[in-house]
């Protein structure tokens, strides 16, 4: 039997076109055998639909995931296969909004309070008459959703990929008000502009309850997604878990910004919140993802644990950047966090410059087990251009920062609290933010043009397990320092008794001479180091020979060398004086075997001859 959960909104119009299928369209059904699930045949008979279709939308990310759709053995369909739901199908009721009255027939608010009396999950729809956009201002807070529903503001006629549905709240006095309140588990919200709900410790959306799906919203824009109409906060999420924000496709993603100056209110709020997934949205700029509009810090966390912010596929990509303090913020009891692929502290191409005004990443206050890139395939998070450091660590061990790509902070670019290099010390027994780990000591960087070696020590504690990370740079931070502009890989070691260990590892990257390499220790617990000193890579020593022969059959001397050492170049002088001139042999060397080779006819002077790589 074949199986495939869907999230709310498919559930609903799955139901809505299986209805109009199973009465359309001919079956031909075989008796079901004594063993049958007949309460799905029983589902069959009970479903119902409402007379405007609703359009079915396949592809969409969830979590929290309702109905169960299975194909019967003994159900079959000429034309392919029928989907039958289980016995949890009644139909969804559909709501539909179709003025811009705060109250009354046809308005918001009188849809969310016929859905908060309805036991069946709803679809909120709209369908609201006159040129977009459709403002929709309350004077007072909206009721909070306590029943399943979707709100789906791509139903309105004339949706064409950016929401036109306004819900504006600079009519709302009231404080701890929310543009919207989910307090029912599994609802969607989609395709609505949120914005002007200033009031104290309001918020643009409101979320406790868990599995919801939030998604292509606008939040603390105008309906253009280009200017700034805040919130007091963006998005609050709280003591829930399993939400979706965003997705990872275009037609997903939320714009969260808008909350500028001097404030530390967050874009986003994930407090006492558990696995989270936010994926795919930009925080901080405006919908194209190059104008900052900013929020005080881009997504906080706070006692929240095991929530994942982006992802190793390039599609899951926050943009993260213009805030007016840290793009992340990690604080109090906040453990077991992933953030991964972001970009933090550019835009939306990754290259140019949009920092957050203070760190890119900021730990503080005990938080502790997060993960902050990873060595493999896209994990890192691009760190750039923010006017503190790349990644802050106040207060926090066990904080994994790996693989990414940190480049362009005003700071260092792993902070330990203080500002400055933490020098490394014998036995690494100090605390601290990730226990202070050592960082690798740089001895030499040789490059082939093909691949660079890179040989060093780590002096740590003794007899332990570390993985040391090694990052190629354009040029060396200020502090002399790192960055980590490109991740070359990882290396383990194990310390002596003495605590030290050596290493001589080859990367087949193109570092080349000129670039410099740095290097991270993490130790098995999690703890990152900050960044070794810079140590510039240097050119391997070429070598090769050069033979001369005479011709067999006349006065000709062949001059030969191995085709095994390419580039070099052929070059001539007359003398050996210390500003002679050296010229390229004009003719072409042939290649016999293993062997270039070029044949030089006499003279009656003297020549000489040398090989050069440029």
């Amino acid at each position: 039997m074949m199986e495939r959960r869907l999230n709310k909104l498919e559930a609903c119009s799955m139901k809505t076109l299986l209805a109009q299928l199973l009465a359309s369209l001919p079956v031909r059904s075989q008796k079901p055998p004594r063993n049958a699930n007949h309460r799905e045949a029983e589902a069959k008979s009970r479903l119902s639909y409402t007379q405007t279709p609703i359009p079915l939308r396949m592809g969409l990310e969830a979590q929290m995931l309702q109905g169960v759709f299975r194909v019967p053995s003994w159900l079959t369909r000429t034309a392919g296969t029928i989907f039958l739901l289980t016995a949890q199908s009644s139909l969804c009721a559909t709501l539909t909004v179709t003025n811009t009255e705060d109250k009354g027939p046809g308005s918001l608010r009188q849809a969310i309070l016929d859905a908060n009396a309805i036991v069946e999950a709803d679809l909120i729809a709209f369908n609201i008459p006159g040129q977009a956009p459709f403002t929709i201002s309350p004077a007072t807070p909206l009721p909070g959703i306590t029943r399943s529903a979707s709100i789906d503001g791509t139903t309105q006629p004339g949706f064409a990929g950016k929401p036109i549905i306004e819900l504006d709240g600079s009519g709302v006095t009231a404080q701890q008000a929310a543009g919207l309140r989910l307090a029912a588990a599994n609802c969607t919200v989609r395709g609505l502009v949120i914005n002007g709900f200033q009031s104290r410790e309001s918020a643009g959306l409101l979320i406790v309850s868990s599995g919801n799906v939030i998604q292509a919203n606008y939040i603390g824009t105008e309906v253009t997604g280009e200017i700034a109409l805040p919130n007091y906060s963006a998005v609050w999420i709280e003591n829930s878990s399993n939400n979706l924000l965003g997705g990872t496709t275009p037609e997903a993603r939320n714009v969260i910004s808008g909350i500028s100056g001097n404030t530390q209110r967050n874009g986003l709020t994930l407090y006492r919140a558990r696995n989270n997934l936010v994926q795919g949205n930009f925080i901080g700029t405006d919908a194209t993802g190059t104008i900052a509009l900013g929020n005080g810090v881009g997504i906080g966390i706070g006692g929240g644990s095991n929530n994942t912010i982006g992802g190793t596929n390039e599609a899951a990509r926050n943009l993260i950047a213009g805030n007016s303090y840290s793009g992340i913020y990690l604080t109090t009891g906040t453990s077991s966090n992933v953030i991964q692929g972001n970009f933090i502290g550019t835009d939306v191409s990754g290259r140019r410059a949009l920092g957050n005004e203070e760190a890119g990443i900021w730990i503080d206050l005990g938080a502790t087990l997060n993960t902050i890139g990873g060595p493999g395939p896209a994990a890192g998070n691009t760190i750039a251009f923010n006017s503190g450091p790349g990644v802050m660590i106040a207060d926090g061990t066990r904080n994994a920062i790996r693989g990414n790509s940190i480049l362009g902070n005003s700071g260092l670019a792993i902070d330990f609290g203080s500002g400055k290099v933490i020098l490394n010390d014998a036995g690494d027994a100090d605390g601290g933010p990730n226990n202070k780990q050592n960082f690798p000591v740089l001895a030499s960087a040789v490059s082939t043009g093909q691949d660079v070696t890179v040989q060093g020590t780590l002096q740590s504690r003794a007899n332990s397990v570390f993985d040391l990370d090694f990052y190629d740079n354009r040029e060396c931070s200020a502090s002399g320092y790192g960055e980590g502009e490109n991740f070359l890989g990882s290396v383990e070691v194990t310390t002596d008794a003495n605590g030290e260990a050596s290493f001589n590892v080859t990367f087949p990257a193109s570092a080349a001479a000129g670039r410099f390499i740095t290097a991270t220790a993490n130790d098995a617990r999690g703890n990152t180091s900050q960044f070794s000193q810079c140590l510039q890579v240097s050119a391997a020593a070429l070598s090769t020979k050069l033979m001369v022969t005479r011709h067999a059959t006349s006065d000709s001397l062949i001059l030969s060398w191995p085709a095994s050492s390419p580039g070099f170049i052929l070059e001539t002088t007359d003398n050996l004086a210390p500003a002679a001139v050296w010229l390229k042999v004009a003719e072409s060397p042939s290649v016999a075997g293993d062997w270039n080779s070029v044949t030089i006819k006499p003279s009656n002077r003297s020549s000489f001859y040398r090989l050069r790589r440029p």
